[in-house]
């Protein structure tokens, strides 16, 4: 990803409220843009695991697109919220799948099972 540039970010703050309104919501859109690709191939996806390493990948872009987007808008600007509850949403879903994909993991039933298993046949 390109970072703006200081003569950009100069250009920025000197843009009114509507138009600085105007270019954040052009701003969020393309970022928007970038992570819609990513989430369209999580959903096809079929397995635990494939769903694992794009929730990986998605929370990766986010990461790298958050610090250029703190330079380039400010942290209270719309766009940068909403980056923010992006990559939030990105975790808590990416939280989700590792437990479900651990759930139906064969080795976690062996070892919670196996107790269960001993105390039957050796009582």
């Amino acid at each position: 990803m390109s970072y703006p540039s200081t003569g950009m970010d100069a250009h920025i703050k000197t843009i009114e409220p509507p138009q600085r309104s105007e270019h954040d919501q052009v701003g969020d859109e393309i970022e928007h843009l970038k992570l819609k690709p990513a989430e369209a191939e999580i959903a096809r996806s079929k397995g635990y695991r494939e769903k694992q390493y794009l929730y990986c990948d998605l929370a990766e872009i986010l990461q790298d697109l958050k610090p250029g987007m703190r330079k380039a808008f400010g942290e209270d600007s719309e766009a940068y919220r909403h980056l923010l509850l992006e990559e939030k949403l990105v975790s808590y879903q990416l939280t989700g799948v590792m437990v479900l994909r651990l759930l139906w993991s064969s080795i976690f039933w062996l070892v919670i099972l196996s107790p269960f298993l001993l105390w039957y046949l050796f009582w």
